[in-house]
């Protein structure tokens, strides 16, 4: 038995993380004097455990995965102001095809038939929920909607959104250092062929013809303010990305100019034929960051002590 459909689609969700249904009730903090935040059920001798400890240890202990966590609960916010500003919504019945097509495959991956009828063979399916989540699964079903949904909403808003800036066909050649970029624009600029240097990239081209698919030019992100004045045939860079260790040489094949935004199941083909790529999430995330004057402070991984405080 693998663990991987389950799992790659759980990670797909959780990544990129609302539709009418009402989200299960969780507990909720208790507040006590100071108005501090506890967690409701986590008690040691009548004193209950303080959430800025639990997030300071998370910090500390899964940083990586703490950062990823908090960057797609940044983007879900975004993406929802981004819908209202829009006009964009997802359908329950959208969400519901894709919350059945991750539980049958989940059902295969616990050991359930994958036509399963009837209390009994839920049960395989419920363990596997009891013992991640604490909950049988029907419960744990509708938070996965409400992930499925924040992910829909995130991925249309993007696309959409991408009509309303300049675009550009792009040609990437990325290197390992600044003069090995250097060395490639200069060599472009003088009248070589920028698909001649493609077996030198370390990034290989998803499309045939070497290129990219239209990457926006969102207001706020560097792309942006490098593309300004671009035109087919210019070359962008060197550049480096932030938070990217290697550089990055961009020759411009097309400008696409502004144009109207397609209706959204036009929008849902597209995005079936191509996913979104992890530019164009980046440069969508500074750019809407900025929209909304938004901050991403990691959590601080000095817990206060004690971690559980008396209520009162």
């Amino acid at each position: 038995m693998t663990r991987r459909p389950w799992s790659a689609c759980l990670l797909f969700l959780l990544a990129a993380c609302v539709i009418e249904n009402p989200t299960p009730a969780a507990p909720g903090p208790i507040l006590f004097g100071n108005g501090q935040p506890l967690m409701s059920g986590n008690l040691v001798a009548g004193a209950a455990l303080d959430l800025r400890a639990f997030a300071a240890e998370l910090a500390f202990t899964l940083p990586a995965e703490s950062r990823e966590v908090l960057r797609a609960i940044h983007r879900t916010e975004l993406a929802r102001r981004e819908a209202m500003r829009l006009g964009i919504s997802v359908s329950s019945e959208l969400v519901e095809q894709r919350v059945e097509r991750f539980e049958q495959e989940l059902r295969g991956s616990v050991g359930e038939a994958p036509n399963s009828a009837g209390a009994e063979e839920l049960a395989p399916l419920d363990r596997w929920s009891q013992e991640r989540y604490g909950q049988d699964w029907a419960p744990i079903r509708q938070v996965f909607a409400n992930h499925v949904a924040d992910n829909l909403r995130y991925q249309l808003v993007l696309r959409a959104s991408s009509y309303e800036v300049p675009r550009l066909r792009l040609l990437w050649l990325v290197a390992r250092d600044e003069a090995t970029a250097q060395e490639w624009q200069r060599s472009i600029q003088a009248g070589r062929d920028p698909k001649s240097l493609l077996a030198a990239s370390l990034l290989r081209p998803p499309l045939a013809d070497g290129s990219w698919p239209p990457l926006p030019l969102w207001p706020g992100e560097l792309l942006a303010e490098m593309g300004r004045e671009a035109k087919a045939g210019s070359v962008l860079g060197p550049l480096r990305f932030s938070g990217d260790a290697t550089w990055r040489v961009a020759f411009v094949l097309e400008v696409l100019p502004p144009s109207a935004m397609p209706p959204q199941s036009v929008l849902l083909e597209r995005l079936e034929a191509r996913q979104v790529d992890p530019l164009e999430a980046r440069a969508w995330f500074e750019a809407m960051s900025l929209r909304y004057t938004a901050s991403n402070e990691f959590p601080s991984v000095q817990a206060p002590k004690p971690a559980f405080v008396p209520l009162r």
